[in-house]
Formats: structure tokens, C-alpha cells, sequence
């Protein structure tokens, strides 16, 4: 061991023997913190003094509201709270415990005739969900929230899960949120108050399920639109808020098992065996094969290639490169469900000032299964019936990989000013196989045969997020902040290698009473094996800057006028390259039902070199081999918006218990899509509307929120608004993709327009006690010219995003949370809580769309409901909390409407995706540092289902179980 190694280790061991010396006495004392706020606006008090009486101890408050009292010893106190102009408060009987942190949040009053004081008895602060309802209740707009407390009561493993529980709110597909019925085109979703990317190419929606719920403190929904926010929302602005550093030395990790019933308890689990899922979600035996990698390499053709030994060589040389594996592989069992999270953090004293840092590791991975169905059906004129065009068996396995990390560091050199950076990373890695058996009766050719479809699916994706800001905030005086923000967010979406491979099997008679089954793996309509590489990287920089005034307005009464900027640029790089393999069929064996062997190394490349006799010329013969061009320029593409925005806003009370929040957002777009199709082979660009979209608009968005309180506690809201909504790069380029199978044709429209939405809201709500609420909102959105996804007339279903004419949406949403000690006085420990959604929306039928049904309908309305809109959501929960005795106890319900999934041709029924009713609980408990949880999910083991309705009679499109989940958790707090 060299000497500066040496001496690195012995500092080390010196500063760890400091540490633990030093431990056992900080344990012999206590810490008091809390926030003192303001108890008409909510806003916190900056340099506010808190003193223990009769001691020296005290502190100021920082630009939260924050303070601590450090290095306590242990007894009960009286605290005294004093701020210029506010009447003194002093809190009596706060108890300091031994090595244990308590926490008491103060509101104080402004001074009516003197100073006088208010004394009062403590009473501990124990549940956040309270303090988000304090934050709620004096709030500008109408909002939603829930906070890590409930997050982790309920079970929930990453947001996705804890959004099902917001009223209004509605989950897709595990990972897409949905606020008040419409789709997410119309939500907008930030983290720490900067827009959040999202890591699909297809929609404008962040996909939930990346952020592990480990990490999260809360997520805020805001349902009305005020200036100094984003103006490209209607249903809902979701700000998820990762964890802030903690008062004291927090160490705390915890895993977790589980299982699910139809992934782990079945005997026939699919898998991708074309690579390993990597630890760390990273595996790179996906990629391109290097022969290929240079995107303009030239694959000759084969006609080309049969007489011209160089060419053939190349051509052997591409076809090869790939594997040969098409086919999913079946294994006896999946392996549990894991995750681990560590978590560290600390508020120390640095240069006379405070630094507080928290750093959070969480790694998960774990495997799910569908066995469905999936059937396809369609009607045509004086149809009696449903014709079947698929009914087959629909299995899935998936395994995932899960990879999180956040790291918040804050310096406050005095208590008025704060610069603060964190950085936010999560990876997701997920390896599926699937596979599709069953009658397709679209490919029979004859009369004595029953046509079967077997289809092969394999996919291997990365999902990246990363996310890093730099902010600040600074207060002059009491009267002027100014507070700034950057930030840099990154997403990423890598698909390589996703393989298709599709055949068709006919049982026919032998002409001996039995049946023989014969193969086809080209024509009757299917897709030629294929191996597509998709990549799509999105880079997001922000700026915002808001400087607020605090004054007294005629009354006396404190107003805030707001004023700041932002800008945002958005830059998007989307690329395909699809390769398919073609065979020249007499020179290999047809296919015979094992695709290992129909795609060997035998079957692929040169197979057979003939010479001719008479003149010597040698013929290259070929089996599988890569056809030359099948990538689609139009489906690689370039995407830019940039946003510049300005407000003012204005926060004035006109009386004491009437405050008006009004002014009015300026936005600026500039948004661009190029396709590759544009760019010549001279290199020139050609724009025309087939391959270039520009929305270039300057938008005024007023806003108009009036609180009236009708008591301390209740208060009535009016909002009236106007928002957007802009096109997704996917709407707006020239880019075309189809399902599987039997599904449509889904295009682009680079000549969208964006969607203006004018807002009305109406909430009533009161704040019973501490923690309890009531509430009931109604509101209306007028939607001009919304973007769905309409079908084009005579073109075999095709569907192109369009804009259309007008829509409407009307809603009521109600919410209860309350204990039910004044019920009966036993049940002091139990809470009831809920929430329910009732909407109605409506929006004109595209123009080719009623022609087609009316063609076949002449009664056919020409209005439907908005695709993806529930006419109800409803969220239940019954909660048994004992603070004592550490005793957590949950069961937690949630359903919804069915809603439209998938808009059919001509006369064939809708399809709308069915109720799926949810039953979950979960109960922890405390023992000391360890806390043990355990929960089960979808008790009710309900299935997924979506269906066609016909002449009184459901059809399925898709179905699946979904099982029941069993879980074991454990953690450890130092």
C-alpha cells in the first residue's frame, strides 16, 4: 500500500471513529422544526423568531417559512413565535424526545389593535396529508394532491399507481394518465415545477410508471389554469415533486418481494431468448450487426446478385448477420418480484449557512403475464350478424429491469437566500415476447379449410429519463422575491431489433378421415418476417424567471402582483430502420411449423450455387435474404418547438374574506416537423405539406380565479380560462406505423392545427379539521378544433389525426376524507376516504368518418363521446392509522366508466374498454426503526376487457386476466 493510500485510510478511520464518538451524545438530544406560515394567504413568513422560553435557544425562519432548533434536551417546552407586525404566539407543551425530531408547524395573524398574544396548546403535526389540504385551502387555483405518506399507505409502486387514487383522474395501460376524461393531449406533466419529457414517440403523455414511488414527496394536480403556469393544459398540470433533503441524519433502506398469479404461479411463461435483460437494464447484443450499422449501406439485390459472385457474397454476408431466432421460448416459471431502495440525507451547517442533501438509489425487476384473447370483427350493410375476421389466443410474457436515482442538494448562505440543484435519473428495460394463435378465417381459399394465424412477436426496449435542474430563490425584504430557474431534461427510447414473424395453418382432409395441416408463411395478407430498429431521443431546455411583490392594498390587506418569463425548447430525433427478410422459396424447405429450423443458417443466405454445363455461368441461389429497401423515409423525423412566454398576475383581495387572482400569459410557438423524405440526395431540402409542418401562432391566455371564504375553514371558487393544446411531433409528422396484426394504418397530419380551450370551474370546499376535507367542483370546456384520430373514407380503415370542429366537455367531481372519531369515539384511528368523477363529453364526427357510417346508417349520429373518456371514475379507501403504536392498515377500491378505446368503420359497433373494478390493501407495521409491510393487490383478480356491443351481445377485441398481486416489504430507518 502506497503512502498516500495509507494516509487516505487513516483519515478515513479517524473521521468514522470521530462520528461514532460523537453519535451517543447527539442522541442525547432532541430537535424541534417546523414552518410558520401565514394564516390568511398560506405564504410563509420570512426571518419570523422562534425562541424556547427561558432558554437561548431560538432561530429565524428561511424564505419556506422553515426553522430548527437544534441540540435540545429532553422535556416539554413552551415555544414562542414572534414576526413584525403578526401577533405573538406562543405553543405550549412540546414534548423533545431523545435523538427524535418533532415537528410543529405555526400560522400567525396579522395584528388587529395592538399586540397581543395568542397561547395555545400543542398539537403535533403527524400527517402530510393534512399539510397538503393547508396548502390546498389557501391556494390560488383549484388542485388536487397526494403526498409520499399516502403513496406508500396505499402500496403504490410508482406513480402511475398513486395517480388511479387523484380525484378526476384515470390510469391507461399502467402508465398513461388521463385527468378529468380527456386524453394527454390535454394534460401537461412537470417534475419539481419544470415540463417533464416523455420517453414515447407515439404520445404527448409522460409515461408514469418510470418514476419509482420511493423517490416521490408528492404530485400536485392542478386543475385551473393561472399565469405564472404553463398555459398548454386543460384537464390537468401534474407537478411531481421527487424528495427533499430531511431536518436530521436519515438512513433508510428497504426491499421488497412479490408475486403475481398468472406470472408466477403458471407452469408456461414466455420469454425473449434473443439476449439477456441486463442487471441494469443495459443489454447490447440487440444491436444493429456491424455490417449494417452505416444507415446508407447498399444491400444489393438479389436478382442482381445470382449471376455476380461479389454482390451474392455481399448479399450472404447481410442476410446472415442477423440470428436467427423469431419465435418466443417458453420457460417453467418467472422469477419473484424484487426492489431496493436507499435513501440518505442530512441538514448540516456549512460557511455559516445551512446545506441540506439527500441522495435516493432504487432498483426493481420483475415479470408479468397475459394469457387473453384478441378477436376481430366487422359488420357490413344488411348484415344480420358479426363477421369474424380473427379469434385467437393471446399470450404475453414480459420481464423488466428498473434503475432510479436522485440526488437534491440546497445551500441557504442566509435564511433569505437559497441555490439548489437536483438531478434525476431513471431507466427502465423491458424484454416481451408474445404470441397470437387462432381462427382467421380472411385467409381461407377453400372451401374445405379452416385458415388459422400464428403470430410471433419479440421486442426489447430502453427507456431513459434524466432530468437536472439549477435554481434559485432570493428574498429582498419581506416585500420582493425573485426566484429562477434551468434545466436540462433528457429522454430516450431505444427499440432495436423488434421481430415479427407471422404464418398461416389450414386443416385439410387427408382423404382418409384425417387431417393434414399445411403451412404458409407468405401471402393471404401477412407481413414478411421482419426486424424494425426504432430510437427516439428528446431533449428539453427550460428557463423561468418570476419576481413577486407583496403590498398592502387599500384595506391593508397583503396583495401580490407577479411578473416573469420563460422559455423552452424542445428538440426531437426520431428514426426507424426496418429490415425484412423475403426467400426465394423453391430453394428451401417450405415451412413446417418450427421457425428455429425455417430460419437456420442453412435456410438463409446462399443455399445452392448452380453451374451451367453448356456455358459454364455460375448461379447463386437464395433462401431468406434481406430485401433491399424497406425503410420508410417519411417515418424518420425531425421535431423542434420553441415556446417563449410572458405574464402578469395579480393576487388581490377585495375584501377580507374575497381574494381575485386574475392576469393573462403570453405564448409564442414555433413548432417544426421535417421528415427525412425532404432532404434530396444532393442534400437540399424540399419542404412541401407532405413532409414539412410549422404552427408558428402568438397566443394570449386570460385567466380569472375569484376564493371567496365563506368561513376560515370553507371556501367557494370560481375560475374562467383559456387554454391549449398543441399537436404531438407523432400527430404532426408525416410518420406511419400499423399493430401487429389486423389493425389499421395510423398517419400522421403535418397540417394540424393547434387546439384553443376556453375553461369554467366551480368548486366548493370545506376543511373540517386538520386532515378532513368535503368538496364538490362542477366544470365545462368548450374544446375549438380538437385533434382525434379519424378514418379516411374508402382507404381500408386508415386513420390520419385531423382536427375537427368543436367538442364539449361537462363534469362533477366530489371528494370526501374524514375520521370517523365523531362518529363513534373508538374509531378514532380510522378514516374514511373518496372521491368520485362524473363527466359527459361530446365531440362532432369527422367529416369522411360520418359519411362512412351514415352511408351505411342514415340515423348514424354525427356526435360521439371523446376517445379515452370515462363517464366515471370512483376511488374508495378505508384507513386504520395508529401513530402509537406504529399500525397501518389500508383497503383501498377504484373503478371506471367504460370508456371509448377504439372508434370502428362503417356500421361495425365501437369498442370501449370495460370497467375493470380494483380492490387492494395493504398494512405496515412499526417496530422501532423496521417497518413491515404487506399488501395484495386486485383481490377481485378483474379481468381486462375490451369489447364490441352488438345487437344486444358483447365481442371481445381484447381480453386478459390480470391476477392478484402478493407482496412483503420491509425497510430500516436510522
Amino acid at each position: 500500500m502506497n503512502t498516500l493510500t495509507s494516509k487516505r485510510l487513516r483519515g478515513l478511520c479517524l473521521a468514522l471513529a470521530l462520528f461514532l464518538l460523537h453519535a451517543p451524545a447527539v442522541a442525547q438530544t432532541g430537535k424541534i422544526v417546523g414552518t410558520v406560515v401565514d394564516a390568511e394567504t398560506g405564504d410563509p413568513l420570512l426571518s419570523a423568531t422562534v425562541n424556547i422560553e427561558g432558554t437561548t435557544i431560538g432561530a429565524a425562519t428561511d424564505l419556506d417559512g422553515n426553522y430548527e432548533l437544534a441540540n435540545v434536551a429532553p422535556g416539554a417546552y413552551n415555544l414562542v413565535f414572534r414576526y413584525i407586525s403578526y401577533n405573538t404566539k406562543v405553543v405550549q407543551g412540546v414534548d423533545v424526545k431523545a435523538g427524535e425530531t418533532t415537528r410543529l408547524d405555526v400560522t400567525m395573524s396579522e395584528e388587529a389593535v395592538g399586540l397581543d398574544e395568542i397561547v395555545v396548546e400543542v398539537e403535533a403535526a403527524t400527517n402530510s396529508e393534512g399539510a397538503l389540504l393547508r396548502v390546498r385551502q389557501r391556494a390560488s387555483a383549484v388542485s388536487d394532491a397526494i403526498s409520499a405518506e399516502a403513496i406508500s399507505r396505499s402500496g403504490s409502486s410508482d406513480a402511475a399507481d398513486a395517480m388511479a387514487k387523484v380525484t378526476g383522474a384515470s390510469v391507461q395501460d399502467g402508465r398513461y394518465v388521463s385527468v378529468r376524461g380527456l386524453g394527454d393531449r390535454y394534460a401537461s406533466t412537470q417534475i419539481n415545477g419544470v415540463r417533464m419529457p416523455s420517453a414515447d414517440p407515439d404520445r404527448n403523455a409522460v409515461q408514469f410508471d418510470l418514476m419509482p414511488a420511493g423517490l416521490l414527496d408528492n404530485i400536485v394536480t392542478l386543475k385551473t389554469f393561472t399565469p405564472d403556469k404553463p398555459g398548454n393544459f386543460s384537464g390537468g398540470l401534474i407537478d411531481i415533486n421527487t424528495k427533499n433533503f430531511p431536518d436530521h441524519l436519515l438512513v433508510k433502506f428497504s426491499t421488497s418481494v412479490s408475486a403475481n398469479t398468472e406470472a408466477h404461479f403458471g407452469d408456461q411463461f414466455l420469454l425473449y431468448s434473443g439476449g439477456e435483460l441486463g442487471f441494469l437494464g443495459i443489454d447490447g447484443s440487440f444491436d444493429i450487426p456491424e455490417p449494417l450499422r452505416d444507415p446508407n449501406v447498399i444491400i444489393p439485390e438479389r436478382l442482381d446478385a445470382r449471376s455476380n459472385a461479389g454482390l451474392a457474397d455481399t448479399l450472404n454476408q447481410y442476410s446472415q448477420a442477423f440470428n436467427g431466432i423469431m419465435a418466443p421460448a417458453f420457460s417453467a416459471d418467472a422469477p419473484l418480484n424484487r426492489s431496493y431502495a436507499l435513501s440518505v440525507g442530512n441538514k448540516v451547517g456549512l460557511f455559516g449557512g445551512q446545506l441540506g442533501f439527500l441522495g435516493s438509489l432504487t432498483y426493481s425487476r420483475g415479470a408479468s403475464f397475459r394469457d387473453g384473447f384478441a378477436g376481430r370483427y366487422s359488420v357490413t350493410e344488411g348484415a344480420s350478424e358479426m363477421i369474424t375476421d380473427l379469434a385467437a389466443s393471446d399470450v404475453r410474457g414480459k420481464e423488466e429491469a428498473s434503475l432510479g436515482g436522485l440526488l437534491n442538494v440546497a445551500y441557504r448562505p442566509v435564511p433569505s437566500q437559497e441555490i439548489a440543484a437536483n438531478v434525476f435519473f431513471t431507466r427502465v428495460a423491458e424484454s416481451q415476447a408474445r404470441y397470437q394463435e387462432g381462427l382467421y378465417p380472411g385467409a381461407s381459399s377453400a372451401n374445405d379449410s379452416t385458415t388459422f394465424l400464428q403470430n410471433r412477436v419479440l421486442t426489447y426496449a430502453e427507456r431513459d429519463l434524466v432530468s437536472g435542474q439549477l435554481r434559485g430563490e432570493h428574498a429582498f425584504g419581506n416585500r420582493a422575491r425573485f426566484a429562477w430557474v434551468a434545466s436540462l431534461g433528457t429522454t430516450r427510447q431505444d427499440e432495436p431489433d423488434r421481430r415479427l414473424f407471422a404464418n398461416t395453418l389450414r386443416r385439410v382432409s387427408d382423404g382418409n378421415g384425417g387431417l393434414d395441416t399445411l403451412y404458409g408463411a407468405t401471402g393471404s395478407g401477412i407481413q414478411e418476417p421482419s426486424r424494425y430498429f426504432r430510437t427516439m431521443e428528446e431533449n428539453n431546455l427550460d428557463y423561468k424567471a418570476d419576481l413577486s411583490f407583496s403590498f398592502n392594498q387599500w384595506g391593508g390587506l397583503k396583495s401580490e402582483l407577479k411578473v416573469g418569463g420563460a422559455f423552452t425548447r424542445i428538440e426531437r430525433t426520431f428514426r426507424e430502420r426496418l429490415f425484412q427478410l423475403a426467400a426465394e422459396t423453391a430453394y428451401i424447405d417450405p415451412y413446417a411449423g418450427d421457425p428455429d429450423a425455417y430460419f437456420s443458417d442453412d435456410n438463409t443466405g446462399i443455399v445452392r450455387v448452380d453451374t451451367s454445363r453448356r456455358t459454364g455461368r455460375v448461379t447463386y441461389r437464395f433462401g431468406h435474404y434481406l430485401k433491399t429497401r424497406t425503410t420508410d423515409p417519411f417515418n424518420n423525423y425531425d421535431g423542434d418547438q420553441s415556446i417563449t412566454a410572458g405574464y402578469l398576475m395579480l393576487e388581490l383581495p377585495i375584501v377580507r374574506t374575497l381574494k381575485l387572482i386574475g392576469g393573462a400569459r403570453i405564448e409564442q410557438t414555433d413548432l417544426e416537423v421535417l421528415s427525412q423524405a425532404a432532404i434530396q440526395e444532393d442534400g437540399t431540402v424540399l419542404k412541401d405539406s407532405t413532409n414539412f409542418g410549422q404552427i408558428k401562432e402568438t397566443d394570449v391566455l386570460p385567466s380569472l380565479n375569484l376564493v371567496y371564504n365563506l368561513t376560515d375553514n370553507m371556501n367557494l371558487r370560481l375560475a374562467a380560462t383559456r387554454t391549449l393544446a398543441r399537436p404531438t411531433f407523432r400527430e404532426f409528422a408525416p410518420f406511419s406505423n400499423t399493430d401487429i396484426i389486423l389493425s389499421n394504418l395510423v398517419i400522421g397530419n403535418p397540417s394540424l392545427k393547434r387546439t384553443l380551450i376556453t375553461n369554467y370551474d366551480f368548486r366548493w370546499e370545506w376543511f373540517t379539521r386538520p386532515g378532513e376535507i368535503l368538496a364538490a367542483s362542477v366544470f365545462y370546456k368548450r374544446l375549438d378544433n380538437p385533434i382525434e384520430l379519424t378514418l379516411i373514407g374508402g382507404t381500408n380503415g386508415q386513420r390520419k389525426f385531423d382536427n375537427v370542429d368543436e367538442a364539449t366537455v361537462l363534469g362533477l367531481e366530489l371528494e370526501l376524507r374524514k375520521r370517523l372519531d365523531q362518529v363513534l369515539p373508538w374509531l378514532k384511528h380510522v378514516s374514511l376516504g373518496g372521491n368520485a368523477s362524473f363527466i359527459n363529453s361530446r365531440i362532432n364526427i369527422g367529416e369522411n368518418e360520418l359519411r362512412i357510417k351514415q352511408a351505411l346508417d342514415s340515423t348514424a349520429s354525427d356526435t360521439r363521446e371523446l376517445q379515452g373518456q370515462s363517464p366515471f371514475t370512483l376511488n374508495l379507501d378505508l384507513a386504520y392509522e395508529n401513530y402509537e403504536t406504529g399500525t397501518s392498515i389500508g383497503l383501498y377500491y377504484n373503478v371506471f366508466g367504460r370508456r371509448l378505446s377504439v372508434v370502428s368503420l362503417g356500421a361495425t359497433p365501437d369498442v370501449f374498454e370495460r370497467p375493470r373494478p380494483q380492490l387492494d390493501f395493504t398494512a405496515s407495521q412499526q417496530f422501532r426503526s423496521v417497518t413491515v409491510k404487506v399488501s395484495a393487490k386486485n383481490l377481485l383478480n378483474s379481468a381486462y376487457r375490451e369489447t364490441y356491443r352488438y345487437q344486444g351481445q358483447d365481442f371481445d377485441y381484447y381480453r386478459y386476466e390480470t391476477g392478484r398481486t402478493f407482496s412483503l416489504s420491509l425497510s430500516y430507518t436510522l
